[in-house]
């Protein structure tokens, strides 16, 4: 079977070593190719597996996996001129940070830190607690890092690995 253009992955980079590992969506061979060279050039290969399978592959360099996820939570702010909280509708998370939406007027600037509040679709719902600095703030999307930086978390982490 010949696929052309109809199936795309996602491959998440291994930044100590700068490789990916690529599996074949139909005949699920597996190969890990050296990518480092593409880190500030091209994002998207062009696969082409033994079995004659052509795929394209997302190439993520992030240094963390991130998650794609659907969680509602609340966010509030502690601005020197404005102090609010609003609905956030989460749309990927990593053991770093994560990444929502705004429901309504987006005030949030980078550098701001804010207080997320939120519960994880686990077995358990989970309640998570977090202080982030927004790194990202554009419409109604907005990036953040957890803060501090090195704040382990053992549910979040097994709940993004599983």
């Amino acid at each position: 079977m010949n696929l052309t253009h109809a199936t795309s992955i996602t491959s998440h980079v291994d930044n100590s070593d700068g490789t990916a590992a690529i599996t074949c969506p139909v005949c699920s061979n597996q190969k890990r190719i050296s990518v480092a060279k593409l880190k500030h050039k091209k994002h998207v290969l062009k696969v082409r597996c033994s079995c004659k399978t052509i795929f394209n592959v997302l190439l993520n360099f992030r240094g963390h996996y991130r998650k794609s996820v659907s969680l509602s939570g609340v966010y509030r702010t502690y601005r020197q001129y404005y102090k609010g909280k609003g609905l956030a509708q989460i749309t990927n998370i990593s053991i770093s940070g994560l990444q929502y939406r705004v429901v309504g007027l987006n005030r949030l600037i980078p550098g701001s830190f804010i207080d997320l509040d939120f519960q994880l679709d686990d077995k358990l719902h989970s309640p998570i607690k977090k202080r982030a600095l927004v790194r990202y703030s554009h419409e109604n999307v907005v990036g953040c890092e957890f803060f501090p930086k090195g704040d382990s978390d053992r549910v979040l982490s097994s709940y993004l690995f599983l």
